[in-house]
């Protein structure tokens, strides 16, 4: 199996948790999307193009996100992010959010490219 460089969030149909609404100042989750058989992350000048297939970011390029991790916590309240941020490796961050996110989502994990990792 390839190394997790990325862990991204796919909400449920409708996106239910609010993961990927904007803030009350219009700010954006961190979010990514498929491109040409690879996640791509958004660009602050880029809205999502097609809300159904896109992730909250929760981890990318090997480092936690803190503001998909937080957008996560507080989705399913009485969950905290809890792990230092510093020390968490993009794998701990997959075993975290796959311990508190059933019923949000699907989870993916990608590999240095943007391609998802597979089993194999």
């Amino acid at each position: 199996m390839s190394k997790v460089h990325a862990v991204l969030l796919i909400p449920e149909d409708g996106d239910p948790h609010n993961l990927l609404k904007e803030g009350p100042c219009g700010a954006r989750p961190p979010m990514a999307s498929p491109y040409e058989g690879k996640f791509e992350a958004h660009t602050s000048d880029w809205a999502p193009c097609w809300p159904g297939e896109t992730a909250l970011v929760l981890a990318w390029d090997g480092e936690p996100v803190a503001e998909g991790l937080d957008r996560l916590s507080r989705a399913i309240r009485g969950h905290g992010w809890l792990m230092q941020m510093e020390d968490s490796a993009p794998a701990k961050v997959a075993t975290w959010a796959l311990s508190v996110a059933r019923g949000t989502g699907t989870l993916v994990l990608l590999d240095a490219d943007g391609r998802e990792v597979s089993d194999e």
